[in-house]
């Protein structure tokens, strides 16, 4: 309900707007003014998954499109993009995407050079 989209929307606010930076479950229930267990209560409740997939999600598509419209590394993409390790973003990656970063970008550049 709306009420409950209120009360977490201070939580994904924040994620969008600092999704480079840490983030912990504990920070996002203190912005919405609830305790840690009702907040992860709620916010599933409202957004379908946990705060912190949540957050790995929102991470993995800027860096989607980073990595389609930008030469960075792939290292600083995920630096960028919050992640502290690259080799845990390429997991991640492959995980939502079902290709390495590196392999992503590669066909990519090859669709880019057939247009």
């Amino acid at each position: 309900n709306m009420h409950s989209y209120q009360t977490v929307e201070p939580a994904l606010r924040h994620i969008r707007d600092h999704y480079k930076e840490y983030i912990t479950v504990d920070g996002l229930a203190e912005l919405c003014q609830l305790s840690k267990h009702y907040f992860c209560r709620l916010f599933r409740a409202v957004v379908g998954k946990t705060s912190m997939e949540y957050l790995r999600e929102y991470r993995m598509k800027v860096a989607y499109a980073m990595l389609e419209s930008t030469d960075e590394t792939i290292q600083q993409i995920a630096e960028k993009c919050g992640f502290l390790d690259d080799n845990y973003f390429c997991r991640c990656f492959r995980q939502y995407y079902g290709v390495s970063p590196g392999k992503f970008r590669e066909s990519v550049k090859r669709e880019k050079g057939r247009k």
